[in-house]
């Protein structure tokens, strides 16, 4: 795990570390996708048993594809981690470095009877600003985009009122039909 600063400083985005304001699904999902169980709050995602990142957590396995599903491409531990689908691409002394090969894109298109996340199809493109998304994408599927369902998201396919769904319990999506679209998520605080 990167302390936050230095995480800051180099412009890296973290899916874990300390956290004191949780969602609830959030701290769920995360359990599953590091492997290591919660036995309830914890300011830290995931929790440390005794507060020692370099021994805590040891025996316990990420789940590359939940990991994936969040856009996580490199896994930091302070131990070796033994799962096919995390490649280690370096390492600096008792710090390993290792490559999600489940990682999935920002935004990605789950068609419609594919197995699993590895039959997503990559958007045409995906644009971001504070509070707004908009992607390009191809039906038919669900549209799901790496992104926190936090309460006030609503969007549009095609300038049309959509169907936000959650998926896989913690992430924002919509069903878009057959051909090309553009869906465009809006994020409006709730009060």
């Amino acid at each position: 795990s990167l302390p936050q600063q230095v995480a800051a400083v180099n412009g890296f985005e973290l899916a874990d570390g300390v956290n004191p304001m949780q969602l609830a699904a959030y701290a769920r999902f995360m359990e599953q996708a590091s492997g290591v169980p919660s036995k309830g709050y914890s300011v830290t995602i995931p929790p440390y048993g005794t507060g020692d990142p370099v021994v805590d957590n040891q025996n316990y396995l990420p789940n590359p594809e939940k990991l994936g599903m969040l856009n996580v491409k490199y896994v930091v531990s302070a131990f070796p981690l033994e799962e096919n689908q995390l490649v280690q691409v370096a390492r600096f002394s008792n710090i390993w470095v290792y490559e999600n090969r489940s990682v999935l894109p920002k935004a990605w298109v789950q068609m419609e009877g594919a197995g699993d996340e590895k039959d997503a199809g990559a958007v045409a493109s995906i644009s971001r600003r504070p509070g707004r998304i908009e992607v390009k994408a191809e039906g038919p599927g669900m549209l799901t985009l790496s992104e926190i369902a936090y309460p006030g998201w609503g969007m549009t396919v095609d300038r049309a009122p959509g169907s936000l769904v959650v998926v896989e319990g913690l992430l924002i999506g919509t069903p878009i039909p057959a051909g090309s679209h553009q869906v465009v998520f809006s994020y409006r605080p709730t009060l």
